[in-house]
């Protein structure tokens, strides 16, 4: 492991691997699920989050069952 983790961290069950690899799966889904908003979607949660302060990541993970049924 050097100043970034790599593969050969996540292959050897590194801690920190671990860790930025479910970071990443998080981002991953999130983004999926904005990707898949139309604009509407998306200024209503703008909006929500403007108006409340609801964090905006929280507010499309809300949004991923409804837009991702499936998964």
């Amino acid at each position: 492991m050097g100043m970034y983790l790599d593969l050969d961290d996540v292959s050897a069950d590194h801690p920190l691997a671990k860790k930025e690899l479910a970071a990443l799966r998080i981002a991953a889904e999130r983004y999926e699920t904005a990707r898949r908003m139309n604009p509407i979607q998306w200024a209503a949660a703008w909006e929500l989050n403007i108006k409340t302060g609801k964090p905006f990541d929280e507010i499309i993970d809300n949004m991923r069952p409804f837009m991702m049924p499936n998964v």
